[in-house]
């Protein structure tokens, strides 16, 4: 998934996924970035890339040994951004 973010500031990005996933976890952060769907909205960002950043971050949590109820639970609250950061249904094949 690194091409897609090839024109991104990162720092800044970096920032912005940490405060995103912090509130989905019920933790004092606060996300104030962009909208998910107009963000993305030109990056055609498929399943698999989706899944590719979801696999990314579950080697991070297990890095930090979170509990896998734990990981589960956070996962489950990424699971309703999807269709906003593909632009398709969440039911979608591709």
């Amino acid at each position: 998934i690194l091409p897609l973010f090839a024109k991104t500031d990162i720092d800044r990005f970096r920032s912005q996924l940490i405060d995103q996933l912090c509130e989905l976890a019920d933790g004092p952060c606060k996300y104030e970035g962009d909208n998910m769907r107009e963000t993305h909205r030109q990056m055609n960002i498929s399943r698999p890339q989706f899944n590719a950043l979801v696999e990314d971050l579950v080697d991070a949590m297990e890095a930090s040994d979170l509990p896998v109820g734990t990981q589960n639970a956070l996962l489950e609250r990424l699971v309703p951004l999807f269709p906003e950061v593909t632009n398709q249904p969440a039911d979608s094949p591709d």
